[in-house]
């Protein structure tokens, strides 16, 4: 099995590496002056390096990665009709969900 750890001594520039960038750079400008504007583009490299960890382990990884993405999507759509009684914000604007939500 891949080291997960080696991801911590390469970058692949790809398309997942610059959705990072761009993150974290929006999230910067977006809330320089306060600790969660800070701490979001933090929290975005956290999950850019533990997905990449994730994805060397093995050669099924990303099926299961998918899985699990969708399996949280369910969820939280559930949840919110189940105990909420009611819909999630990307129901009612999906732009402001993914842009808005760290």
């Amino acid at each position: 099995a891949a080291d997960p750890l080696a991801t911590l001594q390469e970058f692949d520039v790809n398309a997942s590496f610059l959705a990072a960038v761009v993150y974290s750079v929006y999230y910067l400008v977006l809330d320089s002056g306060s600790f969660l504007g800070v701490l979001s583009p933090i929290l975005v490299w956290a999950c850019y390096l533990s997905a990449c960890a994730f994805f060397r382990l093995g050669e099924h990884s990303m099926a299961v990665a998918v899985c699990m993405h969708i399996a949280g999507w369910l969820a939280q759509l559930l949840g919110h009709k189940m105990f909420e009684r009611r819909q999630p914000a990307l129901v009612e604007n999906l732009g402001q969900a993914l842009l808005m939500a760290p």
